[in-house]
């Protein structure tokens, strides 16, 4: 008995204060939507920094004048680093024939280039 009658009480105090039980159900509601949203994008940026490293890598250009035994010391020096995931030599003519490739709509740029003026470069791909 003593149950429903507090039931009864509090559905009675519910009813007659509409506005302010709204705006408390309201103002809860909009700390979860914050709480949820803030956990939310924390996670996304954490997927997106593991993701990110396996997409980017650095270019080490090399000077012109290098020789091959020089530009072997220096990959063999690279691939000893614990930090390289892998380290590739692309010479002058694979990296003018792979900006072809990217320019394909835009070939007109290398059209006026007599020699090549891009340099021997080494590829870097670090580890996560």
């Amino acid at each position: 008995m003593y149950l429903l009658y507090s039931f009864r009480l509090a559905l009675q105090s519910l009813w007659r204060e509409k506005w302010i039980n709204l705006l408390s159900v309201l103002t809860i509601a909009a700390g979860l939507f914050m709480i949820t949203l803030t956990f939310f994008v924390v996670y996304n940026i954490d997927l997106a920094t593991k993701r990110l490293p396996a997409r980017f890598s650095v270019m080490l250009y090399l000077n012109d004048g290098l020789s091959e035994q020089e530009t072997g010391n220096v990959i063999a020096q690279l691939k000893k680093n614990n930090a390289v995931e892998q380290a590739r030599y692309i010479s002058k003519d694979k990296a003018l024939e792979e900006s072809k490739g990217v320019l394909k709509t835009a070939d007109y740029i290398l059209e006026g280039i007599d020699e090549n003026p891009l340099p021997a470069s080494i590829e870097i791909k670090l580890k996560k």
